[in-house]
């Protein structure tokens, strides 16, 4: 004797559909075998992985979008939106409450740059100078001068 109703196509006694366009309503767990599918065809289920107290994407190569549908690199935060705004509210917010860095930029495990825990931004680069779209600026540790071109 089954303890639970089966609806399949593969079960001997199952009903092989149903006929409604209600919504389907379950009290209790819900266990499926194979994946869950949207109206448009895409896989619902099986998306993120939890170990521990770690969780991420099941494939590893996918984008994460927040505030976006079309993540533009591995994490895309953009605030804007569509039919509001969020006027004042920063797109990324870090609140380091424990006595670490606020942020770490690394390439390839080697830190570029350090965002200390009392604001100090600390840059690890084999140049002294920073560039920008209108100049540059640069800081000679050596003279302890800042210079604008």
């Amino acid at each position: 004797m089954v303890d639970y109703n089966v609806i399949g196509d593969s079960v001997a006694g199952a009903s092989a559909n149903m006929n409604s366009d209600d919504d389907l309503y379950i009290e209790g767990n819900l266990e499926v075998d194979g994946n869950i599918y949207d109206a448009s065809g895409n896989v619902v289920a099986g998306y993120w992985a939890v170990t521990g107290s770690n969780l991420y994407p099941t494939t590893l190569t996918n984008k994460v979008g927040i505030g976006t549908a079309t993540p533009l690199s591995r994490l895309s935060v953009v605030n804007n939106p569509p039919g509001g705004s969020l006027t004042g509210k920063a797109a990324f917010l870090v609140d380091q409450w424990e006595a670490e860095d606020i942020l770490t930029a690394s390439a390839s495990g080697v830190t570029k740059m350090t965002l200390a825990n009392d604001g100090t931004l600390k840059l690890f680069n084999a140049s002294s100078s920073i560039t920008n779209t209108s100049g540059d600026i640069t800081i000679d540790a050596a003279s302890n001068t800042i210079s604008f071109a």
